[in-house]
């Protein structure tokens, strides 16, 4: 949002003695100052990076004891500015930088309690956390359900050496109607996790999840999607028949069930993906969809390219995840056009 002219005015004099320690050429700059979302303290000391619309960082510093920074990009464009405090990164929306200006703003960051920082995040780890199969799911709030109220929940939290999650950890990245976070909480404290594991020993790990409470038929875009209750069938009607296959079926999570089926568990893992998803993964695996930049990681670790899965059997991957342009975001703190994983089998690791 935009700064309130005394915030303008403090932080246009801290620009100014910064610009008068290193005097610069006019260029397109993002000034700013970075605080807390609540209590709008200044996040001294915080590392910011400007990111062009190719993810890649054209400009990086520290902020100052109040939270001021400014970045020079290296030409007019959109970009992004990404804010890494104790081991977290947020990645801000598009910042639209003409030629030989400075856009001043403010931007606002989740608390991260100091616990967090004795604590890694799953792309430090050799084997993230993951929930047990069968662990629960947030229950959607009915008199929510009932008004249609929908909710994208962002959250971190630390998952202990047990497998247990810290309650007292857990925060809410975003804004949302408070039976939803609740409805959050009251599931976290009833799931266990295989914990987090680097050199072969378990290890804290902070977990970045996103919580999808929609309606039936609505995209499922979190980690985690929740949707209502259908209503119990009257009582004459007969029961469903329960599905085949347990565990998420969507368009972007393919998982190890649908892998293992006969036809496909022998196919190599590009080609398996073809025909399972022929709208998302065809024309990756044509090599025709070749805009931007699109990482691909197997087990946390980053690979050639796509392609390079044609060296995978399928039967020998327990999930493959797309990640959209907002999602890859969230959880990888770079504007990736998409991103791919891969989580293969533990004998397959």
């Amino acid at each position: 949002m935009r700064l309130s002219s005394s915030a303008r005015t403090t932080l246009a004099g801290t620009l100014a003695l910064l610009s008068a320690a290193a005097p610069r050429l006019a260029s397109q700059t993002l000034g700013g100052q970075v605080v807390q979302i609540d209590s709008k303290k200044p996040l001294g000391g915080a590392a910011v990076a400007l990111v062009n619309d190719s993810a890649q960082v054209v400009a990086s510093a520290s902020a100052s004891n109040d939270g001021a920074f400014y970045l020079d990009a290296p030409s007019a464009g959109v970009y992004r500015l990404v804010v890494l405090v104790a081991g977290a990164s947020f990645v801000s929306p598009i910042v639209k930088l003409d030629s030989g200006k400075t856009v001043e703003k403010q931007f606002s960051v989740p608390d991260v309690p100091s616990t967090f920082a004795s604590a890694l995040f799953a792309r430090d780890v050799t084997s993230p956390a993951s929930a047990l199969p069968g662990s629960p799911r947030p229950v959607y709030p009915p008199a929510l359900a009932a008004q249609g109220t929908r909710a994208l929940v962002s959250t971190m939290f630390i998952v202990d050496t047990d497998g247990r999650p810290n309650i007292e950890s857990f925060r809410a990245l975003n804004a949302a109607a408070e039976p939803f976070i609740d409805a959050i909480r009251e599931s976290l404290k009833r799931t266990r996790f295989v914990p987090a594991q680097k050199d072969g020993s378990p290890i804290q790990q902070v977990v970045q999840n996103t919580y999808d409470f929609g309606m039936r038929g609505d995209p499922e875009r979190g980690d985690v999607v929740i949707r209502p209750q259908s209503a119990p069938p009257p009582v004459e009607a007969k029961a469903p028949e329960p599905k085949a296959a347990a565990g998420p079926r969507t368009l972007y999570i393919v998982s190890g069930d649908e892998l293992s089926q006969q036809g496909i568990e022998q196919a190599n893992l590009v080609d398996a993906l073809a025909r399972l998803r022929p709208t998302l993964f065809g024309p990756m695996a044509r090599g025709t969809f070749l805009a931007g930049e699109h990482p691909v990681f197997v087990n946390n670790q980053r690979v050639e390219g796509f392609t390079s899965l044609r060296e995978i059997t399928a039967s020998h991957v327990e999930e493959v995840r797309y990640w959209k342009r907002e999602e890859a975001a969230m959880k990888f703190g770079m504007d990736y056009i998409y991103v791919i994983t891969v989580k293969l089998r533990p004998d397959r690791s």
